[in-house]
């Protein structure tokens, strides 16, 4: 009888031995997990450090370029504004005073009737080429306007050195 409570006082503690064994490997296998855990979330961490990391430098070099870009069309719009004046001269001078000239040309040839009893009598609203000498032609708006005014009649733009006179 000793020897079977003997035997099972063993095996009872054999057991809780085997059971506090497994509850230690146990233990062991769950820090283990944590820590390898740990370092991967430590790892994925630092790569999203990096990439965040060359994603400010891509959005930075993109903003410098977008920067560079906005300098580069502002010296040249600068540029542009510089060069237009006489680009503009030359456009007037060349091609849309050719096109005004022909159709100063055409006006002189067929000659509208004056509302004016008088060829000679003054007024704005008379057409320019009624009064039979020469105009100039407004730079700005295309106007004809006699040569013995300074301002345009249109605009009231000055004549200035590209009004073409006819």
């Amino acid at each position: 009888e000793e020897e079977r409570l003997q035997e099972e006082e063993d095996a009872r503690q054999d057991a809780i031995r085997k059971a506090y064994e497994f509850q230690q490997e146990e233990a062991a296998r769950r820090e283990q997990l944590f820590k390898e855990y740990e370092e991967e979330q430590k790892k994925q961490a630092m790569v999203r450090n990096k990439e965040l990391e060359r994603e400010k430098e891509r959005n930075e070099r993109e903003k410098e370029r977008k920067r560079e870009k906005e300098r580069e069309t502002r010296r040249l719009q600068e540029k542009a504004r510089e060069d237009v004046p006489p680009l503009v001269e030359r456009m007037y001078r060349g091609e849309k005073l050719r096109a005004l000239r022909e159709q100063a040309a055409r006006r002189r040839e067929a000659p509208e009737e004056s509302k004016h009893t008088s060829p000679k009598a003054p007024g704005k609203d008379r057409p320019a080429q009624a009064k039979g000498g020469a105009f100039w032609i407004c730079t700005d708006c295309g106007f004809e306007t006699t040569v013995s005014r300074r301002l345009c009649d249109f605009c009231d733009t000055p004549r200035g050195p590209a009004a073409a006179v006819i």
